[in-house]
Order: C-alpha cells, then structure tokens, then sequence
C-alpha cells in the first residue's frame, strides 16, 4: 500500500523501488472494489519470483503451525518447486537458521501434532 485516504486505497507496485515501476492502482476503503484499473508495469517478474515469494511464505506458514524439524519443512516446500527456482534458493542452512529465528521470535507453545509424542513444549 502506498497511502490511503477516507474513500481510497492508492498501491504501488512492490518493484517500485528497486525498479522504478510506477504502476498504481486504486480501490474502495468500504467495499474493496478495484475503482482504477493498474497502469502498466515497466518492472520484469518472471514466474521464478512468484515461485520463490509462494515457497518463503510455505515455509513461514509450516514454521509457525507445525512441530516440524526445519529439514522436514525444507524438503516440504521442495518438493513442488521446479529446478529453475531451487537454483534460485539460498543455501538449505541458511533456510533452516531462519526457520529457527523465526520460532524464537513468535515463542509460541504449540500443542504437539501428534498426541502419541513424548516431546512436549
């Protein structure tokens, strides 16, 4: 979002900076309606990207809502991606260090998935 009044919503692209696209689009703050279309993108976004976004926020959501060692979630979230974008993906360590970080900053005691585990929060 770039701002908002009491009727509209003004966006921007999410490239707007890095690449100078100055797309916009407005919406409705009550209904959500779309009231400009999007001007054109002068930005490039590849489906490699879009790939990358949708395995980082898996990857988020699994950290969060499993009791999965980071490897398990890792080989997860692998397992639909194409070649192109695994060799996009930083090292699997450094996934798995911010799998870690991020459980430490939510510190959230989960239930165990399974009710036959003998590991308990």
């Amino acid at each position: 979002m770039d701002r908002s009044t009491s009727e509209k919503t003004y966006w921007r692209c999410i490239k707007y900076s890095p690449n100078r696209c100055h797309s916009r689009l407005r919406t409705c703050v009550l209904t959500h309606n779309i009231l400009k279309q999007p001007t054109e993108h002068i930005c490039r976004v590849d489906g490699t990207t879009l790939q990358l976004r949708k395995f980082d926020e898996k990857v988020a959501h699994r950290a969060m809502n499993t009791q999965e060692i980071p490897d398990t979630i890792v080989t997860n979230c692998y397992k639909d991606l194409p070649d192109p974008s695994i060799a996009r993906l930083t090292v699997r360590d450094n996934i798995k260090r911010r799998i870690r970080i991020f459980r430490q900053k939510n510190q959230l005691v989960k239930e165990p998935n399974d009710p036959n585990s003998h590991l308990f929060p």
